[in-house]
């Protein structure tokens, strides 16, 4: 695996970029040609690039469906569509989405096909919604319950108001299927095409058959069940992809890539423990917690001044950004934790440019292009969105950190933005 891809075109890279707005490529270019600023005001930049969560989501919807700009407007569409195509949406859910206050959310897979759903989004305009006004990453090919969503939003005109509950019928079954096999695939599936390559595949694939318009609802159902199943091992290969990047890029290391254990311990003398430094499992002081090692600085303090530990972006978005299926090292590695694994390679692994001066657009421009492609690329994840909080803490701790290690930043500004 090539460690350095700071020059490599990719157009599916740029392609994607596209859907997340005009907004998102300016913010990359100002990033980019960023001064060096002081924590607080990094804070107060990314607060005031993201609206609340509620204000765009209400404004999204009411415009969707043609209404006054309230959230009692939008709550009442998604209450009436929601019955309409049985859609399980509750009030609670409503609350949490459009609740005074939601300042920002993560949403699930399932949750994002409801809304695509109840507002009649095709795939383009998905994109376009999840992009632009939540500010998260899409549904994705290579999860096979997003793949059996993906078919479903494209082929609604089949379905109508049943799409969402033949698509649970039809994931249900591909989890049972799947597991049945999962112990075949582990031994037999390979892993040497690239992560996007088995993206493409499945999507050229599941766009085939919701596009068919001679077949009827029964047989695309059909065709389905068994393309999905035809396609497991590309599946499996594609979390066995993620998980690969993961070890190689944390104790394994690989052709021009030194793991983050060794650069960690050339750097500090330290040793990080084996499992637990990014994947949410190491027991610290408190074992009914949960905690990232990487937390912020002084973790005791902390815990004093806000009453609670710094799992919140845990909670918040590391765990909410899995785009693979089940747990990790069973099933794949999350989203966020490959990025956080990147950040901290990338910070040991250039800690010697960090501390001269005049290098934040080369050492900016290098980070992003390797991040996006090792996660699309390798992992069949979505490129970095600047307009995400939890991505734009790590752009921002590489951008405007000149003279402070960008690891120190990345620790300050989780303290003052969450708190």
């Amino acid at each position: 695996m090539m460690s350095d891809c700071c020059n490599r075109e990719d157009t599916e890279n740029k392609g994607l970029l596209n859907y997340q707005g005009i907004r998102t490529a300016e913010l990359v270019n100002l990033l980019q040609a960023a001064e060096p600023i002081p924590v607080s005001v990094a804070c107060d930049e990314l607060k005031f690039e993201t609206p609340p969560f509620n204000e765009r989501l209400s404004a999204y919807i009411s415009k969707r469906f043609g209404v006054d700009d309230c959230g009692k407007s939008a709550r009442a569409c998604l209450r009436e569509a929601g019955k309409r195509k049985s859609l399980n949406i509750s009030s609670a859910n409503l609350s949490q989405w459009l609740g005074e206050g939601k300042w920002e959310l993560s949403l699930g897979s399932q949750t994002l096909f409801k809304l695509c759903l109840a507002m009649e989004l095709d795939v383009e305009e998905g994109k376009g919604f999840a992009y632009s006004c939540l500010h998260q990453t899409w549904l994705n090919y290579r999860v096979a319950r997003e793949a059996i969503y993906l078919f479903f939003i494209e082929a609604q005109r089949l379905f109508g108001d049943e799409t969402f509950s033949r698509a649970c019928e039809v994931s249900s079954w591909a989890d049972k299927v799947i597991a049945e096999y999962r112990d075949y695939i582990d031994k037999s599936a390979s892993t040497s095409m690239e992560a996007s390559g088995y993206t493409r595949v499945i999507a050229d694939g599941v766009r085939t058959i919701a596009r068919e318009d001679n077949l009827s609802a029964k047989q695309a159902l059909t065709e389905i069940r068994r393309f999905i199943e035809r396609n497991i091992p590309a599946f499996i290969g594609i979390q066995k992809s993620a998980i690969r990047v993961y070890d190689e890029y944390f104790s394994e290391g690989a052709f021009g890539t030194t793991p983050l254990t060794q650069l960690y311990k050339e750097a500090t003398g330290l040793t990080l423990p084996r499992s637990g430094y990014l994947d949410n499992s190491y027991f610290q002081e408190d074992r009914e917690r949960k905690r990232l090692l990487w937390g912020t600085i002084n973790r005791r303090d902390w815990v004093k001044r806000n009453g609670s530990d710094v799992d919140i972006l845990n909670k918040r978005d590391i765990l909410m950004e899995e785009h693979a299926v089940g747990k990790m090292r069973e099933s794949g590695i999350p989203r966020g934790n490959i990025i956080a694994l990147l950040f901290f390679h990338f910070c040991f692994e250039q800690r010697e440019k960090f501390q001269k001066r005049g290098v934040r657009a080369e050492l900016f421009q290098k980070f992003y292009d390797r991040v996006n492609t090792t996660i699309t690329e390798e992992c069949g994840m979505m490129p970095l969105h600047p307009r995400k909080p939890f991505d734009a803490l790590f752009m921002k701790s590489i951008a405007h950190s000149e003279g402070v290690d960008p690891i120190t930043y990345l620790n300050h500004l989780l303290e003052g933005f969450y708190a």
